[in-house]
């Protein structure tokens, strides 16, 4: 998160380029086997970060299927 807040100040600094609420999302592993147990930590995990969200492969393939309205994709 220093390396994002020094982004910002260094993007207002050079490009007069006002930053808000910036956010990171972070696409990491599958979670297509997970049990319990890990599907708690991973929500505990997000909850705790305000600026930063992980998804995984699965999450990302599932919205792409909503978005698309494809079940087979």
């Amino acid at each position: 998160m220093r390396q994002e807040s020094n982004s910002v100040k260094f993007l207002e600094r050079t490009e007069h380029i006002k930053t808000i609420k910036p956010r990171c999302t972070l696409i990491y592993g599958r979670s297509n086997d997970w049990n319990k147990d890990q599907i708690k930590a991973f929500r505990i995990l997000n909850s705790s970060y305000h600026n930063l969200s992980v998804i995984t492969f699965d999450h990302v393939l599932e919205r792409a299927k909503r978005i698309l309205g494809q079940k087979n994709l």
